[in-house]
């Protein structure tokens, strides 16, 4: 056996486990940290790996998971919410970006059209990865300015593929004027590409998925998914494009099923340790002579960079009548460029349309942004001067009213607080998430629908699932231990959360979850033997009901009822 490679990945995971874990104490950036980690144990620092094939293969892998991800996240009714803030906001963002940024390119720079081009799409783009992490970490997703941030960032986002497509064909083509150099398969394949996402999402993979799922094992599930991103991948680089854009299509296929909140759960660990490693496989890929070599033109470029992608940002902010302060606040937020960026830059290169040294710019230019990006984030809301209101929860109900509700107040920092929840709480009233749909958990959401009081019932048996979709009962999906199965049911809009399920052990797994995301919330849990209250973590405000306890004590109430009054009353 060949240790060789088993050694490098020793020395992968020992380097980031020790040099990130030093950040953290020194408060630096995690994000910093992997990237600091790639530097130090690549061909730049001690060139502890010094193997090409393992740095592609960490490289690859993290980007089709994020691709993946990304597809899988993405959802055509979600769309329909947001359009208008998507395509005023997003696309305007991206375009008035790219236009910008093809100017400077072409007439201050003096690159050729095709490179004009290319450099455009990758400056238009910012790190969705880094952003959403940022945003959850400091709770600010439900913020104003998070709000509108995540919105431009969905919108780069959708737009990552059709931009992927135009490299492929660039790259077979030579350059977008010569379409009649194309070759003829690719074009065949982009015009059945909807009817094959058709046929896969609604004929092939619905089965297939199904049967896997009744089999209730969460390990042949996840193997399902990796066959599924890895196959339609390997399919579409053979037809032409590439194995990004094939990632992407698996995503957006299992995304349109019922299991896709349980597919993200499932892999959402899995990202973010790939994520990690796929920024340390950046930092190893980084030239630092090359840095030092072009110092002046790289901080020439940084500099370019946060000028056109601050005058745009807070252009098109502004544009949307929004105000200066919100507008400033999101221009410090996204001034990076990212993740896709780079995956662009290295799809470029494999095709041909850069050189090694216009890569290497390209990576300087993405980690030292990426770098900037910690400190700039915490200095947003401060050089905004934004004191406003969190929202109880982000959704996607919250991104199309934001627009529309600051055109109407005009600075949010006028918004009472009572205005935004009226506006901004998808859940109304009272609310009851039921855990476990066993005759128990069945029996509640009906005599719930009955009672006309809103409800949301969560299972891992797609079978109980499909029972209660017929009677017309809101279902999700899924394993509801994960954060984000909780979140996706909006867990901090429910007024009480029922857990219904067999066995302590799972019942204290998704208690712990329900307490660490909504502490508030008060939760009633049913047990089959009396012993098993002693394996959870009771608060007050939480309630156990025991089945042993139930019956033993109806029995009893029968036994009463039998027995002649006299022996009532002895």
């Amino acid at each position: 056996m060949d240790h060789h490679i088993l050694m490098d990945f020793f020395v992968v995971a020992a380097s980031i486990t020790v040099i990130v874990t030093f950040s953290h104490v020194l408060r630096i950036p995690t994000l910093v940290g992997f990237i600091a980690t790639g530097i130090l144990i690549g061909k730049s620092g001690l060139n502890l790996i010094d193997s090409v094939p393992v740095t592609e293969l960490i490289t690859e892998a993290g980007i089709l998971l994020l691709m993946f991800s990304l597809g899988i996240e993405f959802s055509l009714a979600h769309l329909k919410k947001i359009m208008r803030p998507l395509i005023t906001l997003g696309i305007g963002q991206v375009a008035l970006t790219m236009g910008v940024s093809f100017i400077a390119f072409k007439f201050l720079l003096g690159l050729n059209v095709n490179k004009s081009i290319i450099f455009s799409m990758m400056i238009s783009l910012s790190s969705t990865a880094v952003i959403l992490k940022l945003l959850q970490q400091k709770k600010e997703l439900g913020t104003t300015y998070g709000n509108l941030s995540v919105t431009i960032l969905l919108a780069q986002d959708l737009i990552v593929l059709p931009m992927m497509i135009i490299l492929s064909l660039m790259g077979q083509s030579g350059s977008l004027q010569s379409g009649n150099k194309m070759e003829q398969s690719t074009v065949l394949v982009l015009f059945a590409l909807p009817l094959l996402f058709w046929l896969f999402s609604r004929h092939i993979l619905p089965p297939i998925m199904k049967a896997v799922v009744a089999t209730k094992s969460r390990e042949l599930f996840f193997f399902m998914l990796i066959t599924i991103v890895f196959g339609i991948s390997l399919v579409m680089q053979n037809l032409g494009l590439s194995l990004s854009i094939g990632a992407f299509l698996a995503g957006v296929m299992i995304s349109e099923s019922p299991f896709s909140k349980q597919a993200l759960s499932e892999f959402s660990s899995f990202r973010d340790n790939f994520l990690g490693l796929f920024f340390t496989a950046t930092g190893m890929l980084l030239d630092v002579q090359f840095i030092f070599n072009n110092l002046q033109v790289i901080l020439f470029l940084v500099a370019l960079l946060f000028f056109i992608k601050g005058l745009t940002n807070y252009a098109i902010v502004r544009m949307n009548k929004l105000p200066h302060s919100v507008a400033i606040t999101v221009t410090l937020i996204l001034a990076q460029i990212g993740e896709f960026s780079f995956i662009m830059a290295d799809a470029a290169k494999k095709n041909g349309l850069i050189t090694t040294d216009e890569f290497q710019y390209v990576l300087s230019l993405a980690i030292l942004s990426l770098i900037f990006t910690p400190f700039l984030f915490d200095m947003a809301p401060k050089t905004g001067g934004l004191h406003f209101p969190k929202l109880k929860s982000l959704s996607w109900q919250n991104l199309k009213n934001v627009p529309d509700l600051i055109l109407k107040q005009g600075d949010p920092s006028d918004i009472q607080e009572s205005e935004w929840n009226q506006n901004y709480i998808p859940v109304e009233g009272h609310y009851i998430i039921v855990i476990g749909l066993g005759h128990t958990g069945q029996g509640i959401c009906h005599e719930l629908k009955r009672l006309d009081i809103r409800h949301c019932a969560i299972d891992l048996n797609h079978a109980n699932i499909d029972t209660m979709n017929k009677h017309n009962i809101t279902t999700l999906y899924g394993d509801a231990s994960r954060t984000e199965i909780l979140e996706e049911a909006h867990i901090n809009d429910a007024s009480i959360v029922i857990i219904a399920v067999f066995g302590a052990k799972v019942a204290r797994h998704i208690h712990d979850a329900v307490k660490h995301l909504a502490p508030k919330v008060p939760v009633i849990i049913r047990t089959q033997f009396i012993t098993d209250k002693d394996h959870l973590n009771i608060r007050k405000r939480d309630t156990v009901i025991n089945a042993e306890e139930v019956t033993s004590n109806e029995i009893m109430n029968h036994v009463l009822k039998i027995l002649p009054s006299e022996t009532k009353t002895s």
